[in-house]
């Protein structure tokens, strides 16, 4: 029988929480086609605890779960987020560099069109009128 992950009234309990906690930690690293045994043991690994600790958090069979693991289990699943905005954000400052020098080689052509559109990015959205 299938569990529901929402209350009556719409909250979702600590042990649901902790149950994509655990999954979001499982997922950097996983193969294609990878079994749900394998993404536990990777879980575990990272979080300091047995398998079978694990496994019961991942299939949602502990009651209780203490602040220290849940505080634990959100900060590793951040990490990947924060690495990955770090990425984009690297990869947005090259595209920022390519363009400055594409703008500085051929500054008098694109003068007017730099100009147009810093123009339009000050001025107030009227596609609504």
């Amino acid at each position: 029988m299938r569990k529901k992950l929402f209350r009556k009234d719409g909250s979702m309990s600590s042990v649901d929480i902790m149950a994509g906690l655990v999954r979001e930690i499982a997922r950097p690293g996983a193969a294609p086609g990878e079994g749900a045994a394998r993404a536990i043991a990777r879980a575990a690994r990272r979080l300091g605890l047995s398998y079978r600790q694990a496994a019961r958090l991942w299939h949602r069979d502990r009651k209780v779960i203490p602040s220290d693991l849940m505080d634990r289990a959100l900060r590793l699943a951040d990490e990947p987020i924060v690495d990955e905005a770090r990425n984009e954000l690297a990869e947005l400052n090259t595209r920022i560099a390519k363009l400055e020098a594409l703008l500085v080689q051929d500054e008098d052509f694109m003068r007017p069109h730099v100009d147009a559109l810093r123009a339009s990015s000050r001025r107030p959205d009227r596609s609504v009128d």
